[in-house]
């Protein structure tokens, strides 16, 4: 009895820890920039593109930091349906999430050569192996 009693403490205990970890673990938080064309999601002063707010430009530049947070990653649909004709990705992308450049008229797609995850070949984004096609204009 009082073994059985234990060990449900110990699991009421360790739930509890669980969730304070989690808590405390990663505080993500929604944004927009200062100048009110990104959204992003700031995680462990990292940020995440979730968005472009306004018109973008024909030839948009993903950019390097927002806000002095350095940009990790591209969220998934993060530029659904944007007249956009070319994307430029930097070096400092190290996730792209699913189908970024959804309905978006692309014709060419960029990769800083210093990213050490993507690259692009022909306009085409690739895994710097190209084993896996990330985006096809």
């Amino acid at each position: 009895m009082h073994k059985k009693l234990l060990v449900g403490r110990m699991i009421g205990a360790f739930a509890v820890l669980l969730v304070l970890f989690m808590a405390v673990g990663v505080a993500e938080e929604e944004r927009t920039d200062a100048g009110g064309q990104w959204n992003y999601i700031l995680a462990d002063g990292e940020a995440f593109i979730d968005g472009y707010m306004g018109s973008p430009p024909d030839d948009m530049l993903v950019p390097n930091e927002v806000d002095g947070y350095p940009v990790i990653s591209i969220g998934d649909r993060a530029f659904e349906s944007l007249d956009i004709t070319s994307v430029t990705i930097p070096a400092g992308i190290m996730r792209i999430g699913v189908n970024p450049f959804a309905q978006c008229p692309l014709k060419n797609i960029y990769v800083d050569s210093a990213n050490p995850v993507y690259t692009a070949t022909k306009g085409v984004l690739f895994d710097t192996e190209q084993k896996r096609l990330i985006a096809y204009p």
